[in-house]
């Protein structure tokens, strides 16, 4: 049971039992936040269990399994140069070296973006839609000779509007958040280069929340143009039966 590494002393995995588990730089560095909130604040502690459950998420190791342990352990005490931990050390070639299967944090950030954009699109023309409900809304109540602040016409129109309103302003949200989710994607690509771990997951998770906010956030806005739609179309119906009426 040891550490796989290249000639330069890169780390690209460990062994356990014969069977080779994929662990890059980053991971590595995870698992030295492990071992260093173990020995600062206990192996139980809250701090050691959060580096512990960010370490199974980023190597795919099953989550506070003896193995999982053993490993962060394992890579800490090979940077740290342990005579027993070196010893036990493979040295092997690129080709060699066990293929990572599971995505950094800032990958899957990446990857979240997708969805996110689907959101983002399906947004874009929801102003102009809810103006096109209110505009057709209010000449369907003028083709029947009606006054917009009517008791009769008033609070459908007034409906239409709220709904058209709060379309636009959760579009407006979802676009926002958009651009934030995709400036975090960034970051989080930034701090993995930088093998800084710590921010990358953060830059990751916020990229994450930001993302099924934007999701959130379309769906209300197609939910209340979905109404401002049915209003309308109400009123259409409305202005024929007025019309027929006044004829």
């Amino acid at each position: 049971m040891g550490v796989l590494h290249l000639a330069d002393g890169r780390i690209v995995g460990y062994r356990v039992n014969d069977r080779d588990y994929p662990i890059t730089m980053a991971n590595a560095k995870r698992a030295l936040n492990v071992a260093h909130c173990a020995r600062r604040f206990g192996r139980g502690s809250t701090f050691t269990a959060y580096e512990l459950s960010k370490f199974s998420d980023e190597t795919g190791l099953p989550p506070y399994a003896p193995i999982t342990w053993w490993i962060a352990r394992g890579i800490d005490r090979f940077v740290r140069n342990d005579a027993n931990a070196a010893e036990r050390a493979v040295t092997v070639t690129a080709a060699e070296a066990p293929v990572p299967t599971v995505k950094r944090p800032a990958g899957r950030a990446h990857a979240a973006l997708g969805e996110a954009r689907k959101g983002y699109e399906t947004c874009r023309p929801v102003g102009e839609a809810a103006e096109r409900a209110v505009r057709s809304g209010g000449l369907a109540l003028e083709r029947a000779g009606k006054v917009l602040g009517g008791t009769e016409a008033g609070e459908p129109m007034t409906a239409l509007r709220d709904h058209a309103r709060l379309a636009q302003e959760a579009a407006g949200s979802a676009e926002a958040l958009f651009f934030a989710a995709c400036d975090a994607a960034d970051e989080a690509r930034r701090k993995g280069i930088e093998l800084d771990v710590i921010r990358e997951g953060w830059a990751a998770d916020h990229c994450l929340a930001l993302v099924a906010q934007v999701g959130e956030n379309a769906g209300e806005a197609a939910g209340h143009l979905h109404r401002a739609d049915g209003i309308r179309h109400e009123l259409n119906r409305q202005a024929e039966r007025w019309a027929r009426r006044a004829g």
